[in-house]
């Protein structure tokens, strides 16, 4: 799910800071954060890195965390030039916070991708 929220901010957001204002930044911090926490748990339930319950606990901390911060952090500035986010999101916001909806209830769950029963 967090992959799906990292697709709808685009390329530009995980690539280059720029110029862009204090909350864009945290925004673009909390979505890497999220794309390493996931990329950190799906490597460990496809069997590439050996499970760490540690690890894992910990990345589903963070998803908890940055879940919940999601909407909030895309609430405001939606005609910022810079504010590396697509357009889509601000024109489907209902479609939007329910993917952060889902997400949020995906790492209670403990589940790591929608494709594990943790659509919503």
């Amino acid at each position: 799910m967090a992959l799906l929220m990292l697709a709808m901010i685009g390329p530009p957001a995980l690539a280059d800071h720029g110029k862009v204002h204090r909350h864009v930044t945290k925004r673009i911090e909390s979505m890497q954060e999220q794309a390493v926490a996931m990329e950190t748990l799906g490597a460990m339930t496809s069997g590439q890195t050996p499970y760490d319950r540690r690890r894992a606990r910990q990345m589903k901390s963070i998803l908890a965390r940055e879940t919940r911060r999601t909407d909030n952090l895309f609430r405001s500035d939606r005609d910022d030039p810079h504010s590396h986010a697509r357009r889509d999101i601000w024109s489907n916001w209902d479609g939007f916070k329910h993917m952060t909806k889902t997400a949020q209830r995906a790492v209670r769950g403990g589940c790591a991708s929608q494709n594990a029963g943790c659509a919503g």
